[in-house]
């Protein structure tokens, strides 16, 4: 399966070294592709087991973390949850499973030294989680679906942006 056009359906997202793109869509699937050799190397989520609606590298490469609504029953999750899954990206496992949000999860971004993964919803609330536990460390409750979160790059701040432009 070689990369020869970009389907618009689809987002993209490229490895932090350059070397791979991840497409994913709501329609479910997330799917990696080399890019030297323009092809398709493997599926962290088949097609159609679930909607994905955000992902993210850790500054490392190592981790991606997607915020997903159901998933693969061979990975024992349920229909319709809402959940964030953290994969190792040499494996493709799910390493941590993080359970909280109930609704769209819009954005997702890795602290920059990867140890802290904050998440925001449509279900009105921010929330950071430890990479390495799974432990929700905070949850913030605000007025507005939240659209996207971004941490600065010493790590010490965290910033969201709501649909309405409200910045958090």
């Amino acid at each position: 399966n070689k990369i020869n056009r970009l389907n618009l359906n689809k987002k993209y997202l490229f490895s932090p070294d350059g070397t791979h793109l991840i497409s994913h869509s709501i329609r479910g699937g997330v799917e990696e592709y080399d890019i030297q050799n323009c092809e398709a190397i493997g599926k962290f989520v088949e097609n159609g087991l679930a909607m994905v609606f955000s992902l993210t590298f850790s500054p490392d490469g190592n981790l991606l973390a997607g915020g997903i609504q159901g998933a693969s029953f061979s990975e024992g999750f349920s229909v319709g949850k809402y959940r964030i899954c953290i994969w190792d990206t040499e494996t493709r496992k799910v390493l941590q499973v993080l359970i909280g949000h109930e609704g769209e999860l819009t954005s997702l971004a890795f602290s920059p030294d990867g140890t802290r993964l904050a998440s925001v919803s449509r279900d009105r609330t921010i929330r950071i989680w430890d990479t390495e536990s799974a432990e929700q460390l905070l949850v913030f409750i605000v007025d507005d679906g939240i659209e996207s979160v971004a941490f600065s790059p010493d790590g010490t701040r965290l910033f969201a942006t709501s649909g309405l432009g409200k910045l958090y």
